[in-house]
């Protein structure tokens, strides 16, 4: 009963970092004008195009939201759409991965990537990178389970208990 009680409660305490993350995002106010952009960050954004990032967006907002209407069983069906709708309606990870691989890859690391992702293979790797993903998250999903499982153990066999899941800000 506790092993089910603190696997609830970690799987509640992920919830509520990750919407205490998007409402913290949620609230900035938006960014003034951008300068023009550089041909290294129009390349980035191709690059980013071209590796399917949006889907990927919209693949982790549908998982996330499977994983929220778990926990609110009560939300009608409506706020999800809504919240789905207003959600995936810009680039959000576009816009937070161009400055990062604008820190880590040279216009030339951008422009072979370019290249690499017009090939066969670079083709083929896009098109089976979604259930590459789905898996790897499947066993990582299991493998935190078991060590959540584990730990539950540990706590209780060392007569440990766990007083309170950590509120974020």
């Amino acid at each position: 009963m506790k092993t089910k009680r603190l696997a609830v409660c970690l799987l509640a305490a992920a919830a509520l970092l990750a919407a205490a993350a998007w409402s913290a995002w949620a609230a900035k106010p938006p960014a003034a004008a951008a300068p023009a952009e550089s041909p290294k960050i129009k390349d980035i954004r191709r690059l980013l195009e071209l590796t399917r990032v949006r889907e990927t967006q919209d693949q982790m907002l549908r998982q996330l939201v499977t994983e929220f209407r778990k926990l609110t069983p009560d939300a009608p069906p409506k706020f999800w759409d809504e919240f789905v709708k207003d959600a995936g309606k810009d680039n959000v990870l576009i816009e937070k991965f161009v400055p990062i691989y604008d820190k880590y890859l040279e216009q030339q690391d951008v422009l072979d990537l370019i290249a690499f992702y017009q090939t066969r293979v670079g083709q083929k790797y896009l098109s089976v990178m979604p259930q590459i993903d789905q898996e790897s998250e499947a066993a990582g999903l299991e493998w935190g389970r078991k060590l959540g499982t584990e730990l539950a153990q540990r706590l209780q066999q060392q007569k440990i208990e766990l007083k309170s899941v950590p509120k974020s800000n």
